[in-house]
């Protein structure tokens, strides 16, 4: 016993618990945290490849519409081609035939 009439040892027994229970706390506090870092980071690398991939879809979209639209513009380039050289060759143009690469 102390001066104050408390008991010692079962103060430090006590305050030895208090210690470990903060000590325990800290710990999974700080795995808490370092398992949410985790995750965060995890879910921006996902949302990194997500925009990297929805922008890769996007550019072969654009890339397959260009194409779509240089075949068109070929296809139509032609015919008109193909009916300038029926008008000039036998003064009747007729688009009827097909495309110019079939004509010459």
């Amino acid at each position: 016993m102390n001066e104050q009439g408390h008991d010692v040892e079962q103060e430090s027994r006590y305050l030895s618990r208090r210690m470990q229970t903060s000590c325990i706390s800290v710990f999974v506090a700080a795995n808490i945290a370092a398992a949410a870092a985790a995750a965060a980071a995890a879910l921006v690398h996902r949302v990194d490849e997500e925009i990297q991939f929805n922008q890769t879809l996007q550019l072969n979209s654009r890339h397959l519409q260009l194409k779509q639209a240089l075949k068109i513009r070929r296809r139509y380039t032609g015919n008109i081609l193909y009916g300038h050289v029926l008008a000039k060759t036998s003064l009747e143009v007729d688009f009827s035939y097909g495309r110019s690469e079939d004509f010459f």
